[in-house]
């Protein structure tokens, strides 16, 4: 199968959500405050529901495949949470702009789907703002 430009922006945003599942793993385990872990806990959820969403939206663009589903190598060794979080919001951020770029290639069909990943994303990178606050 060719890789299109539409089909390398989905599987990297898929891999940016991959990277962000396993940080968001590693800050419900080490958050300090039941506030911060009730957060990372809503950003995790927004996570897991994109993933379905693009695995859908893949198979919607190329029927009878799924993603292909590489495991990103480059997950860095947290030093404490806030580091976790500062990745996770550049993370975050580099999701929505790929996103936004695949808003503008896809076909006019999937915007609203394209269009809810890039506000839910930009939520999670909201509350990562927050957290990095206190």
């Amino acid at each position: 199968m060719v890789m299109t430009p539409t089909l390398a922006l989905l599987a990297s945003i898929y891999e940016d959500l991959m990277r962000l599942r396993v940080t968001y793993n590693y800050m419900l385990i080490n958050a300090p405050t039941e506030e911060s872990r009730r957060l990372v806990d809503m950003n995790l959820m927004t996570v897991k529901h994109t993933m379905e969403e693009l695995e859908h939206l893949y198979m919607a663009i190329v029927p009878d495949t799924m993603l292909p589903m590489h495991t990103p190598m480059d997950i860095p060794v947290f030093v404490d949470f806030m580091d976790a979080a500062r990745f996770a919001f550049m993370t975050e951020t580099h999701l929505i702009k790929k996103a936004n770029d695949l808003h503008g290639i896809i076909e006019e069909c999937y915007h609203h789907s394209v269009f809810h990943m890039i506000v839910a994303h930009q939520l999670n990178a909201m509350r990562l703002l927050y957290l990095d606050m206190f």
